[in-house]
């Protein structure tokens, strides 16, 4: 990096940005001492590399315009991959000493780097001593005695407790896309809907309906998301992500939709039939407008 001065970085995987991972960037943007602020990060979960079926909290690009709200200057985004994985504890440290220009440098209190995870914050922090460069360790974060991790939130996404997910993450879930041409189906009883696409392995709420907030052209509306397979009209099987925008009439097609997800209502169930289905739906609007009012 080309700055006398050098850089002060955080490192880590910061899937989903939450509370601890605020943290960090808080504890860099506090030590920076006028020098750039940047963060470390994969575009990919490391652990998926090893074959675990880790859904992601955060897209790339979700978590690049993430960062960048957080007011950090520069973000430096590689994949997890067969080279780095075999990368030895100590060429990692002279890479962000001697490459990466790194003067200062942030961790959480379980970070793990190099080859196997040989390399412990702590070890990091001896060697860079070594240097002039200071490591600032972060400790656990917790929320009513409760650490915060990409993991336990992810496993209250995926059981549809959004709200304890929302709540470690500081910020509310979210999902977003591109919206693109459905059946029509919801049109023919006034649930006309948006539909969009996610990537497969975005992390997603359990299958139901939910209260969102529907985020288009950088405005904010209501929102019913059913994320499913919709059984009362649709027999293939295949999970969709569509949301009906309360008090909306505009076309939308193609633009992107981000959807911040605030309640679960109530699971996914097959109706007795299109007029069975329009009345669940007027009473899920109620809900909606109730906890989003």
């Amino acid at each position: 990096m080309k700055n006398k001065d050098g850089c002060a970085a955080a490192l880590g995987t910061f899937d989903g940005l939450h509370i601890g991972h605020k943290a960090l960037l808080d504890t860099l943007k506090e030590n920076a001492g006028g020098r750039l602020s940047m963060v470390c990060t994969f575009s990919n979960i490391p652990a998926s590399f090893f074959g675990a079926d880790v859904k992601q909290l955060f897209t790339p690009e979700e978590k690049g315009d993430y960062i960048s709200a957080e007011g950090i200057d520069v973000l430096f985004m590689r994949k997890f991959d067969k080279d780095f994985s075999v990368t030895s504890k100590d060429a990692f440290i002279k890479e962000l000493l001697y490459e990466l220009g790194c003067r200062v440098i942030v961790v959480g209190y379980n970070y793990r780097f190099g080859r196997g995870g040989e390399g412990t914050a702590e070890y990091l922090s001896e060697e860079a001593a070594k240097a002039g460069v200071r490591v600032i360790i972060v400790p656990q974060i917790t929320v009513d005695g409760e650490a915060v991790s990409s993991t336990k939130i992810r496993e209250y996404i995926t059981k549809g407790e959004i709200e304890a997910a929302n709540k470690l993450l500081g910020h509310l879930y979210s999902v977003q896309g591109r919206v693109e041409g459905g059946a029509r189906f919801g049109r023919t009883i006034g649930f006309p809907t948006a539909n969009i696409s996610v990537p497969e392995n975005k992390c997603l709420p359990k299958n139901g309906v939910y209260a969102v907030w529907a985020v288009v052209d950088g405005k904010r509306y209501r929102g019913m998301c059913n994320i499913g397979v919709r059984p009362t009209v649709d027999s293939s099987g295949r999970v969709s992500v569509e949301t009906y925008i309360d008090d909306f009439n505009e076309d939308i097609y193609g633009k992107k939709l981000k959807l911040e997800f605030v309640k679960f209502i109530r699971p996914e169930v097959r109706m007795n039939g299109a007029e069975a289905l329009k009345a669940q739906l007027e009473q899920d609007l109620l809900s909606v407008r109730e906890i989003l009012k």
